[in-house]
């Protein structure tokens, strides 16, 4: 067992006694800091730039630079192998959107000779001016609830990773007609979520029977639109909550490469 694993138990203890005292968000916002007075490079191996800790922090919880590029690369292949499976990719989608795009950790990797086509959105201001002096493609901030500031069936592709995660089952639905109103019929959405097979459910006192049973399960409500509040919810659920716009061709199971199950949809 390595460090990391043996302190779990312990990290999870506190993260219990920090969410009964009300001081969950301080405790999170506190580590974030700690995290992010790691050293990075003001650009990778092969010249081209890398945001800074805080920003990698905020994405994916830490400032490993290395892993921010190669689970950005993995993740890309993965939402581009969904994407073929439904009869589209980054190389043939005329429009695409990273709802959620952080700051580009995903992005970064999908084919530079379509700059155009890329689109990135996100709620974190900072996150979308390093985008937008960085890397290619048009960028815009967002707010927690639509609308988004783009045309009706604007996009052919749009992939959220993370952000039903994060989403209290309201919200999703305001977000599921939005999505509708900026996808072409026939378009292509990914989005990630936590299905009743995900493996950590035991350890936030969660069993797949009870996600099953009542569909969705949210954590720390009253911090939606930060990392903190979780939301878990089954296939089913999900379907059904996307189902007046959306048709679900398949879902990509998660596994070590990426934590969270994919839905593949295509808008109606």
């Amino acid at each position: 067992m390595n460090q990391r694993s043996a302190l779990r138990p312990v990290r999870l203890l506190l993260r219990d006694v920090a969410e009964k005292l009300g001081l969950l968000g301080i405790v999170f916002r506190l580590t974030e800091r700690q995290r992010a007075r790691k050293d990075v490079p003001e650009r990778d191996d092969e010249g081209r730039p890398l945001p800074p800790a805080s920003l990698m922090v905020s994405v994916s919880g830490e400032a490993d630079w290395q892993a921010f590029l190669s689970t950005g690369k993995q993740h890309a292949d993965i939402l581009n192998a969904c994407a073929r499976d439904a009869g589209t990719s980054f190389h043939k989608a005329e429009a695409i959107l990273d709802f959620g795009c952080g700051c580009g950790r995903i992005l970064r990797h999908l084919p530079p000779e379509r700059a155009a086509a890329l689109h990135g959105c996100d709620i974190n201001p900072q996150a979308i001016d390093w985008c937008t002096e960085h890397l290619p493609g048009q960028f815009e901030k967002t707010e927690l609830t639509p609308p988004l500031p783009y045309s009706d069936r604007q996009f052919d592709l749009i992939y959220l990773v993370s952000v039903f995660t994060h989403l209290r089952e309201k919200t999703q639905q305001r977000w599921a007609g939005e999505l509708a109103r900026i996808t072409k019929p026939g378009g292509v959405v990914l989005l990630t979520f936590h299905d009743e097979f995900f493996w950590r459910l035991p350890e936030f006192g969660i069993d797949q029977q009870t996600v099953e049973t009542q569909g969705i399960v949210v954590r720390n409500d009253n911090l939606e639109g930060s990392n903190l509040l979780a939301t878990y919810q089954s296939r089913a659920h999900l379907e059904a909550l996307m189902s007046e716009h959306f048709e679900c061709l398949n879902h990509r199971p998660a596994d070590e490469r990426l934590a969270q199950t994919v839905a593949i949809l295509r808008r109606r």
